[in-house]
């Protein structure tokens, strides 16, 4: 169906369903739709893992490439009714987080340090989430949350991948 308004008039001059420009540009037909109407970005989530903060909830976190963030969504359990709500909290992002000397962790697409395109999570037995970048190079840093909020104190590189067009994945933390 088309984008239109309230009359039936096409708002917009993309078509949502060309798949074929939509391998030319790197963009899905709908995608262009929405840009031309100024809809908000959808986030693009990449992955997510599950934990349980220090009150005992469920948080699961989620890395969004295109914000250059990881988001921690606490489940909170609502008893006396038959629903659930939930708390959504900036994890840590790239320009906004520091790291262990007090400094920001740089954001956004850049070929240095910085937090510039979460792709995968991981955790360890401690709680210490590591964020996995898909960018040159590709980082991975560890996000320390030492209260167990659902916010990180702080956003350190654990490693780097050197070669250009080199990707870190399938990261595992074996507790031995």
């Amino acid at each position: 169906i088309a984008v239109t308004d309230a009359d039936g008039n096409k708002l917009t001059v993309a078509d949502p369903y060309s798949y074929q420009n939509a391998i030319n540009q790197g963009l899905r037909g709908g995608l262009v739709a929405a840009d031309e109407l100024g809809a908000t970005p959808y986030g693009r989530p990449e992955d997510l893992i599950m934990s349980t903060l220090a009150n005992g909830n469920e948080v699961m976190y989620v890395a969004t490439t295109s914000e250059q963030a990881v988001y921690s969504i606490e489940l909170n359990p609502n008893a006396d009714a038959d629903f659930s709500d939930a708390h959504v909290r900036q994890f840590v992002k790239g320009g906004v987080t520091v790291n262990s000397s007090g400094n920001v962790v740089p954001g956004g697409a850049q070929a240095t340090y910085g937090l510039g395109s979460p792709d995968n999570l991981a955790i360890d037995e401690d709680g210490n989430v590591f964020v996995i970048e898909d960018q040159n190079p590709g980082d991975i840093c560890m996000a320390t949350d030492a209260n167990k909020d659902g916010v990180a104190e702080k956003l350190d590189m654990f490693a780097s991948l050197g070669p250009f067009g080199s990707e870190p994945t399938g990261f595992i933390l074996d507790p031995r």
